[in-house]
């Protein structure tokens, strides 16, 4: 499990290497570029780092349930398919190290057609692995009060990361792009991290 979180942190590193960029610019007062394309950009790439840690998570929680011999007897893991020629190979495999590989290889590509972004997507995905009351758990982990205003801050920023990426972040009735700022930008990654730690955590609490 360790995996998914080392690359996590990578990922979060590249985006706060952004923040510097856009620090020495800014001081160094640049006109000639858009400044705030920077923000997007970290707005994009921290939650692309949150999908990278949930579906790397659920791939290993896949694969250490299949491994140890754990039953995961979620509606939501029983929905869980692998093709027939899959399925073969993990049978006729000699090892479970084999084993364990071609599941594991399935399971990511299974995940790549996947998001994990949102808050559904994120509760399904954990389920799977048998985390419940996903909400309440994350929210003693963040030291928050109210579990919604997890739930509400990531449907936002994940809403922002959508007008970012499909839409090029036009406002279409104003036909200008949307304003960004620094502060507001380190917030959401912030919270992107701080997040991204709890689950990690709550997951390995499940699977341990």
């Amino acid at each position: 499990m360790n995996r998914a979180i080392d690359t996590f942190k990578l990922n979060i590193t590249s985006v706060k290497k952004l923040d510097v960029i856009y620090n020495y610019l800014e001081t160094n007062n640049v006109k000639t570029l858009d400044l705030s394309d920077l923000l997007r950009s970290q707005i994009v790439l921290a939650v692309s780092a949150l999908d990278t840690l949930v579906s790397d998570v659920l791939q290993i929680g896949l694969v250490k349930a299949f491994t140890e011999g754990k039953s995961l007897s979620t509606n939501d893991f029983s929905k869980y398919k692998i093709e027939i020629g899959t399925l073969n190979q993990i049978i006729s495999a000699q090892s479970i190290s084999d084993k364990s590989l071609i599941l594991g290889e399935y399971i990511r590509n299974v995940n790549s057609r996947t998001t994990y972004q949102d808050p559904k997507q994120i509760v399904s995905a954990l389920r799977l692995i048998g985390v419940t009351d996903i909400w309440r758990k994350l929210a003693i982990e963040m030291s928050i009060t109210n579990a919604d205003d997890i739930k509400n801050e990531l449907a936002n920023i994940a809403w922002q990361r959508h007008k970012i990426a499909h839409e090029s972040d036009i406002d279409f009735t104003t036909q200008k792009k949307r304003m960004r700022d620094r502060e507001t930008t380190m917030e959401a990654v912030k919270f992107i991290e701080n997040i991204s730690k709890a689950i990690y955590i709550v997951s390995v609490n499940q699977l341990s």
